[in-house]
């Protein structure tokens, strides 16, 4: 199927610009948002344990992503949960220096 660039590869679109598939059905890679909530839990709750979890979910999405850019979704959550879980972490050291020094 030819139309004005693209080009019906398989199960995907590939464009003719850029010569990357594109698949209709994207979907959000496994772990994003799961990473997300655990590093937004870390916020309240057990920081340094949760914003650890995230981190390496984030990191597992992030690869899934990153290996089919044209089928996964989710890089910029799994982005996002790594950079909170690391937040997390940061915070929730900081607060235990203190209770400790004080």
């Amino acid at each position: 199927m030819q139309n004005a660039g693209w080009k019906q590869s398989g199960a995907g679109i590939e464009t003719q610009l850029f010569k990357k598939v594109v698949w209709p059905d994207k979907k959000e890679a496994p772990g994003a948002r799961t990473a997300l909530k655990w590093a937004v839990a870390g916020f309240f709750c057990f920081g340094l344990i949760l914003g650890c979890v995230a981190i390496a979910k984030a990191g597992r999405a992030m690869d899934v992503a990153t290996m089919n850019p044209g089928r996964y979704l989710g890089e910029g959550k799994a982005l996002a949960a790594m950079t909170l879980g690391a937040v997390d972490i940061v915070l929730w050291t900081i607060a235990a220096v203190v209770a400790v020094v004080l």
